[in-house]
């Protein structure tokens, strides 16, 4: 039992696989998929990278939890780059990136023997997960660059598009000693989001912001839990 609980994330991990091989790889078995197809191939190296990622946490968690976070970052690259109407199947990757960042967050405990819960550990846990999402917010900007959407940045609705990267990267630089105010600009961005979501269809429809943009409010309301749970009672 003990070797169970010590194994969750990576047996939530193995349902997932299933799921994934009954989904996209099954299909091959079938003849619905084919070798013969580029984006039919991008998927089966999606899935064998996934693999290779799960079976690894078995015996390296760290290294595991690491290669299913890069895991999400090619799903979105094939997501925004060569599969079409991939948005879905983006989101649907979300989950594997908290569990990639958590079977990290357990490697760092072991090694750090520091307790969970600890300001340490709230401090890696958060910014590892931050670093995940700049990765995917660039890959997101390079996709609307590159796949001939010509905005107006200049204009409402889409000069919304530069404000919200500044207003992000402006909290990604100021989390990592101004964590109440980096959590205050990143309600702020989700907040700008929803507006702009709610009064201009062209920006609601340039892509799942409102739904993706939930786990940069998260993260906000995170680093205003952390300053009051360790910062403001250090202080006080």
């Amino acid at each position: 039992m003990k070797t169970l609980k010590n194994k969750i994330l990576q047996l939530i991990t193995a349902i997932y696989c299933i799921l994934y091989f009954i989904g996209f790889i099954a299909p091959f078995f079938t003849g619905e998929m084919s070798l013969s197809s580029t984006e039919d191939i991008t998927i089966l190296i999606a899935f064998l990278f996934f693999f290779c990622g799960f079976v690894i946490s078995w015996f390296n968690v760290k290294a595991g939890g690491y290669l299913l976070q890069a895991w999400v970052i090619l799903i979105w690259v094939f997501g925004l780059f060569l599969w079409p109407d991939a948005d879905m199947v983006m989101i649907l990757s979300v989950p594997v990136l908290v569990i990639g960042v958590f079977l990290n967050r357990k490697a760092y405990l072991k090694s750090e023997k520091s307790k969970a819960g600890s300001q340490k550990d709230w401090k890696y846990t958060l910014h590892l997960f931050l670093h995940n999402y700049v990765f995917l917010y660039l890959l997101v900007v390079a996709g609307d660059l590159t796949r001939g959407k010509h905005y107006d940045y200049l204009s409402m609705p889409f000069i919304l598009f530069p404000v919200l990267l500044i207003l992000f990267f402006a909290g990604v630089a100021l989390s990592y000693r101004k964590e109440f105010i980096a959590g205050i600009i990143f309600i702020l961005w989700y907040i700008i989001v929803v507006i702009g979501s709610l009064l201009y269809f062209e920006f609601y429809n340039t892509g799942p912001w409102f739904a993706a943009g939930i786990t940069v409010l998260l993260h906000g309301i995170l680093y205003l839990v952390y300053h009051f749970k360790f910062k403001a009672s250090s202080q006080g």
